[in-house]
């Protein structure tokens, strides 16, 4: 009786077990399939075949049978293969645009401490892509580029600096300009401790706020620019520079009306540029108005006028034989006067003027005496918080210790 139910327990196993055996065969050559394509898409071949790609997928999406799935894995690392080289070269030319970048902006030769171990890490990924470790690889290749990409905005963070502080337009936004600095500060300790993703995060933060300093500091820059050409405007209109020297003004007035356009579409740099070119035309203008109308009086002809150009060198309306009498309300005039912070005195050419002698418009006269003590003798605009200005005579007035609120 038991070896009748044995023999038929065998025979009933034997009958059932090709049922089980190809089922489980199946599920495996099904998770082979899905797992080929996910492989091949990690690595963008849907990007770089999608033809191909897309009778794999149909493939897939029709399997039935065992060997139908064999065919479609088949396809998918069929496309892999061919996906791999593409792959690892767009990679490396996405790192070697950085890497070009930095080298030219001077990293190899003043940084090569930073640059280096972005290097070696580039390196490291293109032999484990040609290896055939393709994971590692990967990984390896994702991390140089975000050591190349916190270096790219560590760099360009560093230059707006260098134009924030040649401007001085840190005052326009201080908050900001401080936060930066300390994230450029976060950025390099993470990058040393290889905490690149960080490094990467703080350096691009840092190079946005310096972005949004900068920009801030060209708008107040252009005001101010627009408020001292229009000052130049006004003095030339008060004294019929329009009608006297009326080709000269036309030159200014371009340059001025320009200027407007370019503040009302927030082209700040370009409006900064436009009212100094007309703040300087305004003058010539003067000038040459001046020199034609001592041209009427004596017969002579001025410099302006030989010149023919609103280019010459020009001369203030408010010349020193026409400048006002100094504050009288001082016992003692004063001879210096030291510059105060931007942000919380305005201190420029334009004001201290105004301050010392009653008298904005005599700024060229502090200007023309100071010019050696700027960081730029060319650009009146870069005075520096602490500046022991020289303030000259206009009249002979006898002028001595320093200007005191």
């Amino acid at each position: 009786m038991k070896k009748a139910r044995f023999c038929i327990f065998f025979v009933v196993f034997m009958v059932i077990l090709p049922y089980f055996a190809p089922a489980q065969e199946l599920d495996d050559v099904i998770a082979g399939a899905r797992e080929a394509r996910r492989l091949a898409a990690a690595y963008e071949g849907n990007l770089y075949f999608p033809g191909e790609w897309e009778a794999a997928d149909e493939q897939l999406a029709q399997a039935e049978q065992l060997d139908d799935f064999i065919a479609a894995t088949a396809s998918f690392e069929a496309i892999f293969r061919l996906t791999i080289p593409l792959y690892a070269q767009a990679r490396e030319d996405e790192i070697m645009e950085l890497r070009n970048y930095l080298v030219a902006q001077g990293m190899r030769s003043d940084f090569p401490e930073y640059l280096s171990p972005a290097d070696i890490t580039a390196v490291e990924a293109l032999e484990l892509f040609e290896a055939g470790e393709y994971e590692s690889a990967e990984n390896t290749a994702a991390t140089a580029l975000q050591m190349y990409q916190a270096l790219f905005f560590a760099v360009d963070a560093w230059q707006k600096w260098q134009e924030i502080s040649e401007m001085n337009f840190e005052y326009y936004d201080y908050d900001n300009f401080e936060r930066a600095m300390e994230l450029m500060d976060t950025a390099e300790e993470a990058y040393i401790a290889g905490d690149y993703p960080q490094a990467l995060q703080d350096a691009e933060e840092a190079f946005l706020r310096y972005s949004l300093v900068l920009s801030t500091g060209w708008a107040g820059y252009a005001e101010l620019r627009s408020s001292l050409a229009e000052g130049e405007r006004e003095a030339a209109l008060s004294t019929d520079v329009n009608i006297i020297a009326e080709d000269y003004f036309a030159l200014a007035d371009s340059d001025y009306q320009a200027g407007w356009e370019y503040l009302e579409a927030q082209q700040y740099v370009e409006a900064a540029s436009a009212f100094s070119s007309a703040e300087t035309q305004f003058a010539a203008a003067s000038a040459a108005a001046l020199e034609r109308r001592l041209a009427r009086t004596t017969g002579t002809v001025g410099t302006a006028e030989i010149a023919g150009t609103a280019q010459a060198t020009p001369t203030p309306v408010h010349s020193t034989e026409m400048a006002p009498a100094a504050p009288a309300d001082r016992a003692v005039l004063p001879a210096t006067f030291t510059v105060r912070s931007w942000a919380t005195h305005r201190d420029c050419f334009w004001t201290i003027a105004n301050l010392v002698y009653g008298d904005p418009y005599q700024w060229r006269v502090l200007y023309n005496a100071n010019r050696s003590k700027l960081p730029n003798p060319d650009n009146p605009d870069l005075i520096e918080t602490g500046m022991v200005m020289d303030i000259p005579s206009l009249r002979g007035e006898v002028r001595q210790g320093a200007w005191r609120e």
